[in-house]
């Protein structure tokens, strides 16, 4: 049997937390057999969000973004930007959960984000913030400033 809150004849989306990450420039790493290759270091910025929020109860869920991960981009020949990032998140509470974020992007002609949908993997350990083990989290990226920051909204599929 199914949680009341679950339906199995649709899903809705819910938010569960918006991430304003903080980028170096963005490093070329030459051709590969699928496009040009790119690093993009991710270097810090800030999370906020709620857990749960298909409950009446939801749990504050905020914290920063931690130096040292990276987006690793592939810049396909038909203009599609596929891009992994890998990187953590440390709550207000100082736990650390890790971020893999696989997104597929298309540009206009004037290099602006057309098309933006990620499906987020998390890895958080067992305790208060383990309910994101548990559920199925996409998300989109859009640039908020040109190879500085940009801002990641994560949604919950219910």
């Amino acid at each position: 049997m199914t949680h009341p809150k679950f339906r199995l004849d649709r899903i809705d989306l819910l938010p569960v937390w918006t991430a304003y990450v903080d980028l170096e420039p963005t490093i070329t790493r030459g051709a590969g057999p699928t496009g040009t290759r790119h690093v993009v270091p991710i270097i810090g910025g800030s999370f906020t969000g709620a857990l749960a929020p298909e409950e009446d109860r939801q749990i504050p869920f905020n914290g920063s973004v931690v130096a040292g991960g990276f987006d690793i981009q592939r810049e396909r020949k038909d203009g599609v930007l596929e891009l992994e990032a890998i990187y953590h998140m440390r709550t207000d509470d100082g736990v650390m959960i890790e971020i893999r974020n696989n997104a597929v992007l298309t540009l206009t002609p004037n290099n602006e984000i057309d098309y933006s949908r990620s499906r987020i993997n998390v890895d958080a350990p067992t305790g208060k913030y383990d309910w994101l083990n548990k559920r199925l989290i996409v998300g989109t990226v859009e640039e908020v400033e040109p190879e500085k920051q940009v801002l990641i909204r994560a949604f919950v599929l219910v």
